[in-house]
């Protein structure tokens, strides 16, 4: 059966709803961990210099991400050779992807 208009209309509400309680969330979330940040500088220093010390873990750490993404993307590229319709939208995904990648990793070696 085709569903009503007034029930389309309350999932959408309720779609809404949640939607705007996830945002909510993460704002207050990003509020909090920002004001801690603020009140206790120097435990995220300590935090700082304990990342710099394991570097060479941290950079393992990512290469694993990155292989398990790429995997994951050749994979889901496998899976469009049927679905020519789907490739442009993926390729465009992988691309912006990639590039957030490349940012993030210039980002973190201080070159900048």
């Amino acid at each position: 059966m085709a569903e009503t208009a007034k029930a389309q209309g309350i999932r959408l509400v309720k779609k809404g709803f949640m939607t705007a309680l996830i945002i909510t969330a993460v704002t207050i979330i990003t509020l909090v961990m920002g004001g801690s940040g603020f009140n206790h500088a120097e435990k995220l220093t300590d935090l700082y210099h304990w990342i710099a010390k394991t570097k060479p873990f941290w950079l393992v750490w990512r290469l694993g991400l990155y292989l398990v993404l790429g995997w994951g993307g050749w994979k889901i590229w496998q899976v469009t050779k049927t679905k020519p319709e789907y490739r442009a939208v993926l390729l465009r995904m992988m691309a912006v992807s990639l590039l957030f990648i490349l940012l993030c990793e210039y980002a973190l070696s201080g070159y900048y």
